[in-house]
């Protein structure tokens, strides 16, 4: 085969093993009992033949060399470590940077960053999102550990012995990864760090790092490999762009010398790349790759992911097949993205770097567990983008019946704040916080948006949102009306309001095809809460009899603000994260402490509440059913309401769900987000959401134009 004719064809795992003589370097599955052997043994293997054996180093300490004190506005806090070892040679130091968030509760998981510079740029590790999805993180500077050459007097390579003679002579790749689990070292014995959660991630040749590192250190929990191509995540037997004839000519000290031995000779090798993807094994692997990084060749990744699968026990929903690799016409891969509770993979378009979106996959992995991975904006080469592909989706005749939907309630007025405030601009090309709900939905797979809005706005809306937004996504419009009751029922006389949000989704229930996402119009939630959401809804809930049901919850301090008090559902929850009861607290005001507390009588007496608490923000994910029992249970709400006081109740949404909770006829998936939310419920809160905004266009969290 040559690679030419590899270039151009469609991945078909049995072809694959026969033309790359891959039938032999088997994987063995989850449940032999020789597979902790067999890990040990490709360990064995690989340092023998591709990374090297670094000699023991035990003398090692840590001394902190300084506290720099909150970054990136109070969100965490900055120190330095200094990592020393001893040998008989001497002794050397080199820098950690430990980045600890500050918002999130009790231990938390942490990130050990294999970086190319000390302080990564915004190009290369979205910071603040790391740390608003409740992540720490530990910065191992490569070349502060030895420099990315071929001498090996500098760093801490300088005082340890090499004998560069020996054919399993360390290389450097096996010195990076050793300092990353020194960091290892530092971090269990820090409070704040969940120990039992933390991961290795890494790029390119430190993608290879971090890939080596995680087999080498069994303690780390999972990894993310991000593009490392040849002698990294990509089956060596076969592949396209560099090959080992390559990499050893450029960077012959990144490896053992034997292994310059395999140049044009891959069959040779004794084991193969697939093989120390599976020697993760039963730890969390993620693998990206980029469509046009044809060099490190994502066919090649893919496949060795696919051939390394035996090793974990996958989810049943999970869909890693050979047909999910589709190449375009112009023979780069079509972006897709495939996940089981273990295992997680991405194609993104694009070029060679550590992307955001990247990152934002190995969190979103990390985060949620057994999920669809959700698809970032994918930019054609023309520069126009299009919806990404997913691994395992269905015909194109079966989508509409199933792709979750949004529907967003904009019927609405602002109670204490006077006119639409869903149309207020809070950026730049008239921007309301609405374009940035349907922006960042659609960025995680969202295609159709349905508004719920009075027949009297829908000019108003057209013009000044639906209009544009429909040159991305399907818009439709339903009307939510007074007199949209059941048979036999009519409007009570004075009754002006409209019958609330359990109406507002009612309205929609013609267009509602499939399972669909419910928010509000004036809220922002963050880009996180739609990804958990579409993650759930796109894939099939178990049947136990009870609707599925689910819910992004926030913590009560990233949700109130300083102009006044707020009304929020004090969610209770299960050691499962399932929601027991939400209830409904209508004045909660927050002190310049950040402490929170709550009032029930006008504010005569106050009783504090967790800042910490979750709160339900109307976020919510419904299957199609749920539309039966919003029909079924409505004309029991008209029954009970006083003809003396018409506008004094609503028919909400979370007392649907309160009472299918009480009745074991649902369970609620509470998905907790760490993003911070905003919302205009006091004109004073304007400028603070334009701040907002603008700070996360400037650090490209967003483009300035959302709808080009």
């Amino acid at each position: 085969m040559t690679q030419d004719v590899q270039k151009t064809r469609n991945l078909n795992l049995e072809r694959e093993i026969e033309e790359r003589g891959l039938a032999g370097l088997t994987v063995p599955a989850a449940a032999d009992p020789g597979a902790a052997d067999w890990r040990r043994t490709q360990k064995a293997l690989f340092q023998q033949h591709v990374y090297g054996v670094l000699p023991p180093l035990e003398n090692v300490s840590f001394r902190e060399t300084g506290e720099t004190g909150e970054v990136f506005g109070g969100k965490a806090r900055l120190s330095t470590v200094s990592l020393s070892l001893r040998t008989d040679r001497g002794e050397r130091e080199a820098p950690l940077t430990v980045l600890r968030p500050l918002r999130a509760e009790g231990r938390v998981p942490v990130i050990v960053y294999l970086s190319f510079t000390p302080w990564p740029t915004a190009d290369q590790a979205p910071l603040e999102e790391i740390f608003d999805n409740g992540y720490g993180l530990v910065i191992v500077p490569y070349e502060a550990i030895t420099t990315d050459d071929g001498d090996f007097t500098t760093g801490l390579a300088g005082i340890i012995d090499r004998d560069p003679c020996a054919a399993d002579c360390w290389g450097k790749i096996s010195l990076w990864a050793w300092a990353a689990g020194r960091a290892h070292d530092y971090l269990i014995s820090e409070a704040w760090v969940e120990p039992q959660r933390i991961q290795v991630a890494g790029h390119s040749r430190l993608g290879k790092t971090a890939l080596w590192a995680a087999v080498s250190d069994s303690r780390f929990s999972a990894v993310m490999v991000n593009e490392s191509g040849c002698s990294g995540a990509a089956v060596t037997r076969g592949k396209d762009g560099e090959r080992i004839a390559d990499i050893t000519r450029v960077f012959p000290y990144w490896f053992c010398p034997r292994y310059l031995d395999y140049a044009g000779r891959e069959a040779e090798l004794p084991c193969d790349q697939h093989q120390l993807l599976a020697a993760v094994a039963p730890r969390r692997l993620y693998v990206a790759s980029a469509a046009g990084d044809s060099w490190a060749d994502p066919a090649s990744e893919y496949l060795a992911l696919l051939l390394a699968l035996r090793a974990w026990p996958l989810d049943p929903q999970a869909q890693f097949t050979d047909t999910a690799f589709v190449r375009g016409e112009d023979g780069l891969p079509e972006p897709f993205s495939v996940m089981s509770s273990t295992v997680g993979y991405h194609c993104r378009p694009g070029s060679h770097w550590f992307s955001r979106d990247d990152w934002l996959g190995f969190l979103h992995f990390e985060t949620v567990g057994a999920a669809q991975l959700p698809q970032p904006p994918a930019a054609d080469v023309d520069g126009e983008r299009r919806p990404a592909q997913t691994a395992g989706e269905p015909a194109q005749s079966e989508k509409a019946a199933v792709k979750p939907v949004l529907v967003i309630m904009a019927a609405g007025m602002g109670s204490r704040y006077g006119g639409l405030k869903q149309l207020e601009h809070v950026s730049g090309h008239e921007q309301a916080i609405i374009d940035y709900s349907v922006y960042d939905a659609w960025v995680a797979g969202f295609e159709t948006v349905i508004f719920v809005i009075r027949r009297e706005l829908e000019e108003a809306f057209r013009s000044a949102i639906g209009d544009r937004i429909s040159r991305v996504v399907e818009v439709k419009y339903a009307f939510q009306e007074l007199d949209d009751l059941p048979p036999g029922y009519h409007v009570p006389e004075g009754r002006t309001k409209p019958w609330g949000t359990g109406q507002a989704v009612l309205a929609a229930r013609h267009l509602v095809e499939g399972p669909f996402c419910v928010i509000n119009a004036d809220d922002y939630y963050g880009s996180e809460a739609f990804k958990l959401i579409h993650a759930v809804l796109s894939r099939p809930a178990a049947d136990d009899g009870r609707l599925a049901l689910s819910m992004v919850g926030y913590q009560l301090a990233n949700t109130v603000t300083e102009h006044g008090s707020v009304s929020r559902g004090i969610c209770e929850l299960d050691e499962n994260n399932h929601l027991l009861s939400i209830t409904e607290r209508t004045r909660i005001v927050a002190d310049a402490d950040g402490q929170t507390s709550f009032s029930e009588d006008g504010g005569e007496t106050w009783a504090q509440v967790s800042p910490q608490s979750v709160v339900s923000m109307n976020i919510w994910g419904f299957p199609q059913a749920f539309m039966a029992e919003l029909e079924r249970r409505f004309p029991a709400y008209l029954d009970g309401v006083s003809e003396a006081h018409p506008n004094a109740s609503e028919f909400f949404l979370p007392s649907v769900v309160g009472e299918l909770i009480a009745e074991d006829s649902a369970r609620v998936r509470v998905l907790r987000s760490s993003n911070k939310w905003y919302g205009i419920t006091y004109p004073e809160d304007l400028p603070k959401v334009r701040a907002a905004i603008a700070e996360m266009t400037a650090a490209r969290l967003y483009p300035e134009q959302l709808w080009i």
